[in-house]
């Protein structure tokens, strides 16, 4: 199972995601502003740069991180005279686009992946200039992307960086009328009820292994096989046994260098483009059995700066805050659940952290990604509630889980307490299944921000309002004229109400 290239929309901080080749606004001057910066400098401006001919930069490695990603400079700086001209800024936009199809053509895509991806910012609506035409530049951008992916064969991802743009980008994708995805009528209304759940705050996720490969991240049987190094054990040996046992003879062997290494293998500079795709959801409740950090990494660019997911056993949870449970530990934390001596001891140190997971089995529906299902502590703690439930006679599906191809035996074993979703059929190679599962989670995550109001009430975005002439719209916007005339800071719950509807609040 193939699918057509793709444009993928997630809120992201294009600088930590994982992508073949970033492309960066700049302006003919070369100026980056602080956000950028971090990239490198831009390299010398090529023959025929300016605002009317060449308009993009050669690609040079990024700076410092290894493996680098390609970067390519682009200019879409306003020119004043400019400010409404859409289509000067969309001949540069479409100049990076084909330029990037040059840079990864015939390259291997980063970490494997199916199709190489394109990374790049909403051009144009930052410091470019073009905030006063937003919805006129979402719209071409995503044409220009659309058209792209078509004509080069390559995966693009528009990362936004303020919700409003997201949700705002969200909603013309559904206002162009659907796209086929390609995933077949009935993955895609899986998608789209996952979506709806989402949307209405009763999706939990739950994390595995698979979640990190597109990032690089090795699976079970790599990780064992690299930590074999220098251990004096066989690494085809030790994969024959199960993996905790694995594990626990190479911390016996390793000592104090086998944290060391675990914390190497899983620690990477960039996260995975399912990794944004799944923290653009901003579900409340998120477990995982993961020991690397990078689904907190792509949660810092979704979640406003004091309200990140309290990280627990390390934190408490808050009322009303959203939190994320490692359930096994961290690369960071000196307790890991690996070997067969931890999992014994599972129940005596950490069981309360099994209660939450097993009340996010009552409470929500809980989306499996990237797990087997096969970790001993999840099998007994899911079997518990089965019972429960059936003791109750309550119905006893508690979640769904993605696999890559079908695996009649786990629908078997697990047929009343979850709905097993294939990806694709048996025999499709690894890397394109992952991508089909990017696919689902980005038509569930369009789903989900429908109907999302963060930019409703940003003037920036007037073009996009359905009905602005409303009573309740009217009064909306009066209200918030209002809340800003007040020189104290009055009203802080009408104040939020109305920021979380992208009202700009103008203190006097």
């Amino acid at each position: 199972m193939s699918l057509k290239a793709r444009t993928f929309v997630a809120q992201a901080d294009l600088t930590k995601l994982a992508c073949d080749i970033v492309l960066v606004p700049t302006d003919a001057g070369l100026y980056v502003t602080e956000s950028w910066r971090g990239l490198g400098p831009p390299p010398e401006a090529p023959a025929g740069w300016g605002d009317r001919g060449v308009r993009v930069t050669e690609a040079v490695p990024e700076r410092e991180n290894t493996p680098p990603r390609l970067v390519r400079w682009v200019n879409t700086g306003n020119i004043p005279a400019r400010a409404d001209d859409v289509d000067w800024l969309m001949q540069g936009v479409r100049q990076a686009l084909d330029a990037a199809a040059q840079s990864v053509r015939g390259q291997e895509p980063a970490n494997k992946r199916a199709r190489p991806l394109v990374g790049l910012p909403l051009f144009g609506i930052g410091a470019g200039g073009y905030g006063a035409v937003r919805g006129e530049v979402l719209d071409r951008i995503l044409e220009a992307c659309d058209g792209a992916a078509e004509r080069h064969g390559y995966d693009l991802v528009i990362a936004c960086q303020k919700r409003a743009d997201y949700a705002a980008l969200q909603s013309r994708r559904l206002a162009r009328g659907p796209r086929d995805a390609g995933l077949g009528e009935e993955l895609r209304a899986q998608a789209e009820w996952l979506g709806g759940l989402a949307k209405a705050g009763q999706l939990a996720l739950f994390l595995g292994a698979g979640v990190g490969k597109p990032a690089g991240l090795p699976d079970w049987d790599e990780l064992i096989g690299r930590l074999a190094a220098d251990s004096g054990y066989d690494a085809d040996q030790l994969k024959a046994i199960p993996v905790i046992d694995a594990a626990s003879l190479l911390e016996d062997a390793l000592g104090d260098q086998f944290r060391v290494r675990l914390s190497s293998e899983l620690s990477r500079p960039f996260h995975a483009l399912g990794h944004s795709l799944l923290a653009s959801l901003r579900a409340h409740e998120v477990i995982t059995t993961n020991f690397d950090r990078l689904y907190e990494q792509a949660c810092e660019a979704t979640f406003d700066e004091g309200d990140q997911p309290r990280v627990l056993p390390w934190t408490r949870a808050e009322p009303g805050r959203p939190w994320l449970l490692k359930m096994h530990g961290d690369v960071a934390s000196e307790h890991v659940v690996l070997g067969r001596e931890a999992f014994l001891g599972y129940d005596a140190r950490w069981r309360p952290l099994a209660s939450l997971v097993q009340a996010a089995m009552m409470t929500r529906h809980l989306l499996f990604v990237g797990y087997s299902l096969k970790d001993e502590n999840f099998v007994r703690l899911g079997r518990d509630v089965s019972l429960l439930l059936k003791s109750m006679e309550l119905p006893r599906e508690v979640g769904t889980v993605l696999t890559l191809w079908p695996e009649p035996m786990l629908k078997t074993l697990w047929r009343q307490d979850l709905r097993p979703v294939s990806m694709t059929p048996e025999g499709t190679d690894a890397a394109s299944a992952s991508r089909v599962v990017e696919v689902f989670l980005d038509h569930l995550a369009m789903t989900a921000a429908s109907g999302e109001r963060s930019y409703l009430l940003d003037s920036r975005y007037e073009a996009l309002v359905e009905d602005p002439d409303s009573a309740v719209f009217q009064r909306l916007i009066a209200l918030g004229e209002a809340v800003s005339a007040e020189r104290d800071g009055s009203w802080p719950e009408v104040t939020d109400l109305l920021r979380g509807l992208g009202y700009r609040l103008k203190r006097r």
